[in-house]
């Protein structure tokens, strides 16, 4: 029989019930046995892992040894656990394992992926580089069809020389390479549903950067949700947006210039649904890791909130009543009132001298609308009166009776004058502090991004200096809300219009 399009096979039905992969990957030096979890950490504990339908992974950070095989169970001897702790401290400095951290990913949902599953990746700090530079090879070279495990180093130094090179296009060899590589060996098409990072970095090692420049191409991404800290300093923790913003740093002053252009348009292929959105505090105030405050709460609880709402939208499961048990003893009131921290402060603040302030207001109707207004502040405002409550321990007088997780929609309160909650650098070391500021003042180099959306490596000392943000950003109330009622919390590097905003509610209280 001679084939023609007529008779040629329709492509195979998908006979299985589509499941959920969902692969988390956490920060530098992250792992279970840490005593302050990160987001990625707790998010992992409430998924549903006996349904089915849906498949967890989870994958330590930078700084662990993830390499499977008997030789790594191997008891090392009177000096194995020393040998394994500095070989972690090096991990951490030349990010010698990003190779094994991308390849283990990608060769699980090899082995697992069937036509119809949806895919889920959710990533803190270097854990989000791997995920997008994970989402990347398998935009670029495809996903290998099972059983050719063989082939994942051979995907993997394709797509990294792909990279390497600037993300050529037309005849250039190492383009044409993958998509010959796509073609023979991989699925035709692989989809993203969702991606959940919290304060994706651009680089990955402090001493030597393992950094893959182009990692914002995500158009095969259906959904992202972005959340990035506001006041992280260090020069080694620069954002990594997915919409290029372009800035030059001074070499006299802390200052950055904007070389943004207003009416410039992006080219680059990121997905039709992208939010990325502004949270108060550093780095891992944002994705988790310091220690809870004496009130057992954490500031990285409320973009936890968020990004676990958006998984919940768009399909991941989780364990029964996890999501609401989180809620009810996490609230985003006592996570908006918890410390922020600094790893460059050198000075260490005691967490004894923030108590809960004894005295507490309720807002009238009308301060309330102008507080929370209705959706004008930036994504999530209009969500505020979702479940917020207090589980503040107050006055004991019959005035303030029920007042204990009240909703807010009936009473609300708040520190009656702004309280201070710098808790500086946490429980972090006076040394590791210092190492800290060395690689701050050591012209040892970081990647500012062009318009065009590549990276280019500069070496300024960066002294602290703070990020530079896009005038156009979505900021989520908390930020509005901690400034208010947060006396020791005012981020300087805001653009303008929030500045005016800000001084405004303060004049308004």
């Amino acid at each position: 029989m001679t084939l023609t399009n007529e008779n040629l096979p329709n492509e195979a039905p998908v006979t299985t019930t589509p499941r959920n992969l969902i692969l988390c990957f956490d920060g530098t030096a992250n792992n279970f046995n840490k005593q302050s979890p990160t987001n990625i950490l707790k998010m992992y504990k409430m998924l549903e892992k006996d349904d089915e339908q849906q498949m967890c992974y989870y994958q330590p950070g930078i700084g662990n040894d993830i390499r499977t095989g008997f030789d790594n169970l191997v008891d090392g001897g009177l000096f194995g656990s020393q040998i394994e702790d500095v070989k972690s401290q090096i991990d951490e400095c030349v990010a010698y394992t990003v190779d094994y951290h991308v390849i283990e990913a990608y060769t699980y949902l090899m082995r697992y992926y069937k036509k119809g599953d949806k895919i889920y990746l959710f990533g803190f700090s270097r854990g989000s580089f791997i995920a997008r530079i994970l989402t990347g090879m398998i935009e670029k070279i495809g996903l290998l069809n099972p059983g050719l495990e063989v082939m994942v180093s051979t995907a993997w130094t394709i797509y990294k020389k792909w990279e390497q090179s600037g993300q050529p296009v037309g005849k250039a060899f190492t383009n044409t390479i993958a998509g010959d590589f796509k073609r023979t060996f991989c699925r035709d098409k692989v989809e993203i549903e969702l991606m959940g990072l919290w304060d994706s970095v651009n680089s990955c090692g402090i001493f030597r950067d393992r950094m893959f420049p182009f990692t914002s191409i995500t158009y095969h991404v259906n959904h992202i949700r972005h959340a990035v800290s506001i006041d992280e300093r260090r020069g080694k923790f620069k954002q990594n947006l997915f919409v290029p913003h372009s800035y030059t740093p001074s070499f006299f002053n802390l200052s950055c210039k904007d070389n943004d252009d207003d009416d410039e348009v992006n080219l680059t292929p990121i997905s039709t649904d992208l939010l990325e959105l502004w949270f108060p505090g550093d780095h891992s105030d944002v994705g988790g890791g310091w220690p809870l405050d004496l009130n057992g709460h954490s500031m990285a609880n409320i973009p936890m909130n968020w990004i676990l709402s958006s998984a919940v939208e768009f399909g991941v499961k989780f364990k029964p009543f996890a999501i609401q048990e989180f809620l009810d003893k996490f609230t985003n009131l006592d996570s908006l009132l918890s410390c922020h921290h600094d790893c460059l402060s050198i000075i260490r603040n005691m967490p004894y001298n923030h108590p809960k302030p004894p005295k507490f207001r309720f807002l009238t109707e009308e301060q309330r609308f102008r507080l929370v207004g209705q959706g004008g502040w930036g994504w999530g405002c209009s969500r505020f009166d979702h479940n917020l409550v207090s589980s503040c321990t107050i006055n004991e007088s019959d005035e303030y009776n029920g007042l204990i997780d009240t909703p807010i929609q009936f009473t609300l309160s708040l520190p009656e004058e702004p309280i201070s909650l710098f808790d500086c650098r946490g429980d972090d070391s006076f040394l590791r502090s210092l190492g800290w500021w060395l690689v701050e003042i050591l012209p040892i180099g970081y990647f500012i991004e062009n318009k065009e959306g590549k990276w280019r490596r500069v070496f300024y000392p960066n002294l602290g200096r703070h990020r530079s943000l896009p005038k156009k950003i979505n900021v989520h109330w908390s930020v509005l809300w901690r400034t208010r009622f947060v006396k020791d919390y005012y981020p300087s590097n805001l653009p303008d219009v929030y500045k005016s905003l800000i001084e405004l509610i303060k004049k308004e209280s």
